[in-house]
């Protein structure tokens, strides 16, 4: 019984590796990556054909690893990038079903639903990742396979604490934003416009 268990276990490192082998040699060129994250702005028409590949690996790697919570939230990412929010949002649902103790999802998932206009939504997402601890998100992001693409991608200047520290506080603001509709809806176009000095964007970390 244990020599079975054994080749069973040796078999699931073997596909582990083939999978692994596969998602290597068809992930997309880094420079489509790098391009989108440093803007602050929706896809822009001449690179989303480049982007579209990063969409289609995303959605690979959900095939061969489906309980990888990052994989679902670049999923969301692209979604997102691409315009498409209510996808957005289920594919960050589903991370954060996955992985709820990492911020940034509970983060994307209110600045998702403040684009919305769903602000009683956001103030709950919001809320809710204030409560966790920075050390989880922070230790989920350095473990990850899929954020090492990515912080590769952002360079290495790029420092991960400093802007969860940041995402924090701009959370306490968005939230405070909320409450401030659901007190008084005269002020929606107020309330927006303010979203957008603060800069209301979806975060990978």
């Amino acid at each position: 019984m244990p020599l079975f268990k054994a080749l069973i276990a040796e078999h699931d490192k073997n596909n582990e590796r083939a999978r692994m082998t596969v998602l290597n040699h068809a992930i997309p060129p880094q420079r489509y990556l790098a391009q989108i994250l440093n803007s602050s702005q929706l896809i822009e028409t001449k690179v989303i054909s480049g982007f579209n590949g990063y969409k289609d690996y995303y959605q690979k790697v959900i095939e061969y690893f489906p309980n990888s919570a990052d994989a679902y939230a670049m999923r969301g990412f692209c979604d997102y990038k691409l315009g498409r929010i209510p996808e957005a949002i289920l594919w960050y649902q589903k991370a954060k079903h996955l992985s709820p103790d990492f911020f940034w999802h509970y983060y994307n998932l209110g600045v998702l639903y403040f684009i919305q206009g769903q602000y009683a939504e956001a103030v709950g997402e919001f809320k809710k990742g204030l409560d966790l601890k920075l050390e989880n998100t922070i230790q989920e992001t350095y473990q990850s396979k899929v954020y090492q693409q990515i912080f590769n991608a952002y360079g290495k200047d790029y420092n991960i604490p400093q802007e969860l520290k940041k995402g924090y506080y701009k959370s306490s603001l968005l939230m405070s934003l909320g409450y401030a509709y659901l007190s008084d809806q005269k002020k929606s176009q107020e309330v927006q416009n303010i979203f957008q000095k603060i800069g209301g964007n979806v975060q990978v970390f």
